[in-house]
């Protein structure tokens, strides 16, 4: 069973957690962070009991990484760049919404911290045939 945090419980955010619905035996929430604990405590309760949730990502990774297989971001764009750079700096792979980052520099600084299978996005879009091109 794979072990999935959330970063972002907003918009894009449903189309995930309708995979884990349908996928329970495969997958299970370590944790959500988001600004808006509201928003990560409505998302918990409606994908499992006891996933903690956080206002921070930064204390998210810190305090349960170890729970973590992966990290799913669902954020605004802009913050796609430094949040993944987290994830990816903290060992763990993310699959970050799409775009992916905002333009191919950011793209180029995060295909840097890769590792196989570390870095994906669920869409194809400019920015992601960007990255093709850096291989």
């Amino acid at each position: 069973m794979q072990r999935i945090a959330f970063i972002g419980a907003g918009g894009i955010t449903f189309a995930h957690k309708k995979a884990f619905l349908q996928h329970p035996s495969q997958l299970s929430v370590a944790g959500i962070a988001d600004p808006n604990l509201d928003a990560a405590t409505k998302l918990a309760a409606e994908l499992g009991k006891g996933i903690p949730v956080f206002a921070d990502y930064k204390e998210m990774l810190a305090s349960i990484k170890d729970r973590m297989d992966g990290v799913v971001i669902t954020t605004p764009h802009f913050l796609h760049l430094p949040m993944a750079s987290d994830v990816l700096n903290s060992g763990l792979p993310a699959l970050v919404e799409k775009p992916v980052c905002c333009n191919t520099e950011e793209l180029r600084l995060l295909h840097s911290l890769e590792k196989p299978g570390a870095l994906c996005s669920s869409r194809t879009n400019a920015t992601l045939r960007s990255r093709r091109e850096l291989d």
